[in-house]
């Protein structure tokens, strides 16, 4: 069955594309003069623009549904905060970009350019916090089931654990994040003013 929580990280990749190419062919346009460069930016941002839409209602969306501990939730904060700012520049740019009737702002292209520029730091700056997200805190991460066997952990005939080389290692540093039971789990309060703990 589709799973709406996790659309947000595929179709992020799409807005972190389309608006680096649309920065970077207005920069070649500015340099070169070229048209065919010009166009490519205009497409690309009004893709951005389409994709960067739909990346920040997909990630609210995901946002009061995944399941996440109180470090998690902070770290979404900057995250939201940072995707909006990014969404904010690139429909920015479009509205200017359209009300120019898709020409580059002649007078005012170094201020273009610098919020565009500014827009793609902020970007990858979220970016960064979505990874930390997912990567160290596992959010919206399912686990893959693997046997005893792969896992490096199986009973010989006396039930005793025997563990690969290497296993323990492993094991504690894959403890960064400590699940606690549900009722010791303290909760925490979305924009929306719910409050809840995962």
């Amino acid at each position: 069955m589709f799973d709406l929580t996790l659309l947000h990280p595929k179709v992020v990749h799409f807005t972190v594309a389309l608006f680096s190419l649309s920065v970077l062919f207005d920069l070649l346009s500015v340099i070169t003069k070229k048209e065919t460069f010009h166009t490519a930016g205009r497409v690309n941002l009004i893709f951005a623009g389409a994709a960067g839409i739909i990346t920040v209602i997909t990630g609210l969306i995901a946002e009061n549904r995944v399941p996440h501990v109180d470090a998690a939730h902070e770290i979404m904060e900057i995250h939201e905060t940072l995707g909006f700012i990014t969404l904010g520049s690139i429909l920015l740019l479009l509205v200017w970009r359209l009300f120019l009737k898709g020409k580059l702002p002649e007078k005012a292209i170094a201020l273009y350019l610098f919020i565009g520029i500014a827009g793609l730091g902020v970007m990858f700056t979220g970016a960064y916090y979505g990874g930390e997200m997912v990567y160290t805190y596992g959010v919206a991460v399912k686990a893959v089931p693997v046997s005893e066997e792969e896992a490096g952990h199986h009973h010989e005939g006396d039930n005793t654990h025997e563990k690969k080389p290497g296993m323990e290692k492993m094991m504690q540093d894959s403890g960064k994040v400590k699940i606690l039971p549900k009722e010791e789990q303290k909760g925490h309060k979305h924009k929306d003013g719910s409050e809840h703990a995962h």
